[in-house]
Formats: structure tokens, sequence, C-alpha cells
């Protein structure tokens, strides 16, 4: 025993201690590997964001900006909103300038907390009164925070930054550190060549999708007919480590057909009429949605939806806001609670309370 020991034996526990120390190597680096991944494909999808909203055509140019002072930008701001015939069309300037710049320029310090909300007694629902009084309140802080920080503007999408976790530091960091820390998972021209892959391939599908509006008819319900329903979201997920994180945007909801509306069908106390379903998400929400408006169908804006083929399921490479064709990522992970109410929609969009 004793020369089988420090012989044979000691060999096969080195080999089992070598053996566990490559497993959980290799186990590390498949973790590290698919987290970068993960991340790279969050930074892709953010820059086509970022490209996209940079294109927005403000009414007050950015030299203005630079020159004028607060009071005379904001006089410049109201007498636009005034030819403006909508409220949404105020929303859409308003909003459209704020985008540009925490998304398309990268100054996420002029983000409101929120850009709507269906309970908040200042923010208020998109649209109404007391969401454009709180959109212009934050355009013109935005302003004087550009004037006083003198950030510059661009004309050319910001490159948004890969977020790593901060460790502690003990004193002044190395030079080492700072650059593992600060950098990034692929260059500039890769995240360009990236981000025209991704792009140039949402187009062909959106417009190839585009089709007639089918028919909304009993077999929706029989056949227990799987939809995908485009909702802007807000709420904490926790993730594997058990930390949580806020997600805030257009997402994906998978959910299943179980009723249609009739003639005298009601969401609490608004007439439905025909033309909506009752769909029950994943997420374990449940509402009315309006499905007889052909803009909406194949739409990958806010309230658009399509039905879901046997087998198929959807596509969330990328996230988008607002009304344009762009893919909305699936809502996944473990949803904790949601952060806003922005998924009570208007009267016209439908309804996905529970």
């Amino acid at each position: 025993m004793v020369d089988h020991a420090r012989g044979e034996g000691k060999r096969d526990e080195y080999a089992a201690a070598r053996a566990r120390a490559a497993a959980a190597d290799e186990a590390s680096t498949t973790r590290r590997d698919e987290k970068e991944k993960k991340a790279e494909e969050k930074t892709i999808a953010a820059y086509i964001k970022a490209r996209e909203k940079i294109k927005f055509s403000p009414p007050i140019v950015d030299s203005d900006i630079v020159e004028k002072s607060v009071v005379d930008l904001t006089a410049q701001l109201d007498g636009y909103l005034g030819q403006c015939a909508t409220p949404a069309a105020k929303t859409r300037v308003i909003k459209g300038m704020l985008e540009r710049f925490v998304l398309g320029m990268g100054f996420k310090e002029l983000k409101p907390k929120y850009y709507a909300s269906g309970t908040g007694a200042t923010i208020g629902k998109e649209g109404s009164n007391t969401n454009i009084a709180y959109l212009r309140s934050f355009l013109v802080k935005a302003f004087e925070t550009i004037k006083e920080k003198k950030l510059g503007l661009v004309s050319v999408a910001a490159a948004p930054s890969v977020c790593r976790r901060q460790l502690p530091t003990v004193g002044e960091p190395t030079l080492q550190r700072v650059a593992i820390e600060n950098e990034q998972l692929c260059s500039l021209e890769q995240l360009e060549a990236k981000a025209d892959a991704a792009a140039a391939a949402r187009p062909q599908r959106a417009a190839s999708q585009r089709s007639n509006l089918p028919p909304v008819d009993q077999s929706l319900v029989e056949r227990r007919q799987r939809i995908i329903v485009v909702w802007q979201l807000a709420y904490d997920v926790r993730g594997a480590d058990g930390e949580l994180t806020t997600h805030e945007g257009d997402y994906q909801c998978p959910g299943v057909i179980r009723r249609l509306s009739t003639a005298n069908t009601k969401d609490g106390r608004r007439k439905l009429g025909l033309g909506h379903v009752w769909v029950e998400y994943d997420d374990g929400t449940k509402g009315w949605l309006q499905v007889n408006r052909p803009t909406f169908f194949n739409s990958y804006k806010t309230g658009g939806w399509w039905l879901m083929g046997e087998g198929e399921e959807a596509q969330g490479d990328s996230a988008d806001e607002g009304e344009s064709d762009g893919d909305a990522p699936m809502l996944d992970g473990e949803i904790v609670g949601h952060v806003g109410d922005d998924e009570e929609e208007s009267d016209d969009d439908g309804a996905m309370g529970d």
C-alpha cells in the first residue's frame, strides 16, 4: 500500500487533479466566451440604434444649440411645437431630439428616467399634455447641460462602450488594468462591418413579411395560434449571478391567442368591439390586442405583431425603439418586477393589462 501510494497512486491523484483543473478552466473559458458573445451582440444592436437615431432631422440645428442661449433655444423650440398639428407630432419631435443626443451621440446623462408612464403623475402617458411638458423640460435641461459642459455635438453615431464589472481598487489603478477594463471586444472597423451586415438583413426580412392582413376568425383560437407582439417594456431581470438589472425598450413578447372579441366585448369600461384578440403571453401577462390595422401587421414598431408558424421561433437579434422597422429583442430572463407601466397602451393601440 505504501509503495502504491508513493508510485501509481500518487500519479493517479496528480492526473485526476490536473483533469479537474483543466475541466474548470474549460468551463470558465466557455462562460467567458458566451458572455463576450452576448456583450458583442448587444454592442452591435446599440450601435445600429445609434446610427438610426443620429439620422433624425431636428428642428433646431446643432450650430444654433452651440451658439444661441438657452432662452433663445427654448423660444425656438416652443415656436416649432406650436406649429405641430397633433400631440403625436410634438412627441416625435421632442423624443427624437432627446434620443439623438442620448442614443445617437452617446450622452447618457441627458436621458430622462422614463419617456412615458401610465401612472406617473409628472410623466404622463405618451402623447398627453403632461408627457409633452415633461419631455420638453428635459430637452431644455439638455440644452443647458450641453452648454455648461461644452459637449461636442457630432454628426456620426457614437460607438457604445462595453460595460464591464468594476473591481475594487486600492490606491491608483495601474495602466495595465485601465487598458484591460477599457478594452473593446472588437475594433470600430469590425463594429461597423458587423452593424452593416446586421442592418442590411433587417429591411429585406421586414419587406418579405409585409403581406395582407390574415383573417381574424375562430380558427386562430381553435389551433391555439402562437403570436408575437412588440411592446415597450421596462422591467427588472435577475441574472445568473443573482443581481438585478433594469431593461427598457421594445421587446418581442410571444404568446397564444385564446379568444376573439365580439361586438359587445369590453375591456373594463372601454368597449372594444370586433377586431381584438385575447393573448396570454409566455411571461404570465395577458390582455387584448387590436389586430385589424394593416400597418401594424408584420411591423416591428410598438404594438406591431405577427403570427408564428409551426416550429418557428422568434428572432431577437437586435433592439429598436419607437416606430422604426427594426427587430426588437425577445423578452427573456426571470422578470422580477416591472419598473414602469409603459406596457399599458392607449385605446388606439390596445391594452396589455392583466
